[in-house]
């Protein structure tokens, strides 16, 4: 991967660095050893019967192996649960879709926490746990980031229907606001969970340049990094 730093200082509503990449998403979570994981989807050309989530070395970037066994399906999003375990979202067939649970250390499978009837989610791509342990996951299709509880999974609240606008990547800031990639409007969109629910409270940044927003993380800084598929 390679990033592109802006030589413009951050303000508000603007995005400091970004990279431009053809991946779906930025390189994996990194786990408690160090070593980084990454989705090997069917969405993304690997035979639906080998798809996987796929461990690297963190030192060397040698390839590692399957850290999940080869259960088919499209993986999309994933993240490390506060119970150190790995969660991935995964079309196992055209609209069934799961969101799956997998051992943080052996990468064995334990079980699918959420499981949508046909029709109910379009496609689970973003996913993040928030410090209040619950779980939110974006329709990318829908529009909508969806609550659920972190330990009964049972739904807590979902936002209105393209709210956001393909909602992929997801992530925390420091002062405990929710921000999702709106693909579909090219920003960055900030929700407030302080009080249970999903409040939508504006754009936290403008992605400029052309669109396929992507990913985006926190760097050591604070400065915020943003994934695109194109220029």
């Amino acid at each position: 991967m390679v990033f592109f730093k802006s030589s413009r200082k951050r303000s508000a509503g603007m995005v400091v660095l970004l990279a431009a990449i053809s991946a779906s998403a930025m390189a994996g979570p990194i786990g408690a050893a160090g070593d980084i994981y990454v989705i090997g989807s069917a969405d993304y050309g690997i035979p639906v019967a080998t798809t996987a989530v796929i461990q690297y070395d963190g030192a060397t970037g040698q390839r590692v192996g399957s850290f999940t066994p080869l259960s088919g399906g499209q993986f999309n999003g994933m993240v490390w649960g506060p119970n150190g375990n790995l969660f991935t979202s995964r079309m196992a067939s055209t609209g069934n879709w799961q969101i799956r649970e997998f051992d943080g250390q052996t990468g064995a499978f334990l079980q699918d926490v959420i499981t949508y009837s046909v029709g109910d989610f379009s496609a689970a791509k973003g996913m993040a746990f928030g410090p209040d342990g619950d779980l939110y996951v974006g329709d990318f299709f829908k529009g909508t980031v969806t609550r659920y509880d972190g330990t009964s999974y049972a739904v807590k609240a979902t936002t209105a229907p393209s709210e956001i606008g393909t909602p992929n990547g997801m992530r925390f800031a420091p002062d405990g606001r929710l921000l999702v990639i709106s693909g579909g409007f090219n920003e960055v969109r900030a929700f407030d969970v302080s009080t249970g629910g999903v409040v939508p409270t504006g754009t936290f940044a403008t992605i400029t340049g052309a669109a396929q927003p992507q990913d985006l993380t926190f760097g050591p800084h604070g400065n915020l990094f943003v994934s695109k598929g194109a220029f």
